[in-house]
């Protein structure tokens, strides 16, 4: 990644959250959730830039000055997060998220424009098992309280209901699916 496209893809996530250059300032004033949430996501995307430098000198100082940079940028991701209660999980994370509200886990492969909703957990099954993560498709809706666990692939264009838990995969685009354990309710 480039400083360029680190650059447009800020500001392209800087419009889905309704941020402007003359409102900015009001909301960044008023702790805007929609702020911090941009916050948290724009760090986010900063520590991804940071880890992906590639350092083509020899020279022992410049990799000690890269390593620093990229502990610096660790940090404010943490604490961006922690302000707004949100685990994203770098490299996994597709651009043009929406998030609405706090508590938030991502811990899965979430493609581009997705929309959580709030109170979402993203995850694995059982600690440990890292190759068990949820793959969920592009422009895929995330309701209020919904939870995606395992081993699962969720197709493009899918709406997941609030409070739904999905424990199997949906691979039919345009999905609607609620409820404990989730079912598709309606096809694409």
């Amino acid at each position: 990644m480039t400083k360029q496209e680190l650059n447009q893809l800020i500001a392209e996530e800087m419009q889905v959250y309704g941020i402007t250059k003359k409102n900015i300032s009001e909301k960044r004033f008023r702790h805007q959730k929609s702020y911090l949430i941009w916050q948290a996501v724009k760090r986010l995307r900063i520590y991804e830039y940071r880890c992906s430098r590639r350092d083509e000198s020899k020279n022992p100082l410049t990799a000690h000055l890269r390593a620093f940079r990229v502990k610096i940028a660790d940090r404010k991701l943490n604490k961006a997060c922690e302000k707004v209660d949100v685990e994203l999980t770098p490299n996994m994370i597709g651009k043009n998220i929406r998030i609405c509200h706090d508590n938030v886990v991502l811990f899965g492969k979430v493609g581009e424009n997705c929309t959580f909703h709030g109170n979402n957990v993203v995850g694995n099954k059982r600690t440990g098992a890292s190759n068990e993560i949820p793959k969920i498709g592009k422009n895929v809706d995330i309701g209020f309280g919904a939870m995606i666990i395992g081993n699962v692939e969720i197709a493009d264009n899918c709406v997941i209901g609030a409070g739904a838990v999905v424990t199997k995969s949906f691979n039919e685009p345009g999905s609607i699916l609620v409820g404990v354990p989730a079912k598709e309710i309606s096809k694409g």
